[in-house]
């Protein structure tokens, strides 16, 4: 007699890479060029905190799944919605 393990997490679906977004990115872009026209005006203080609020906006990356486009962890081993494994 023998004993089989039956295992109950289903069928593991395909690996899939993880994606990533940068959803600020034309925004972001738009705001250090306003930042850069104003730096060379009498209120380039204020053009130098737009560049400034530009490349912090850019460097914001959300990641999704591959397979779903459900948003995701950076370091997520498999995403919560469809079950798929992600890769690197």
């Amino acid at each position: 007699m023998s004993i089989r393990k039956v295992s109950t997490a289903g069928p593991v679906k395909a690996v899939t890479k993880r994606k990533a977004k940068r959803p600020l990115a034309v925004v972001a872009s738009l705001i250090c060029l306003v930042g850069i026209v104003m730096c060379f005006t009498p209120g380039w203080v204020m053009g130098v905190v737009l560049v400034v609020a530009g490349l912090a906006m850019d460097s914001v990356r959300r990641y999704v799944c591959g397979a779903c486009g459900n948003r995701i962890e950076k370091t997520s081993v498999m995403c919560p919605v469809c079950q798929t494994r992600l890769g690197k």
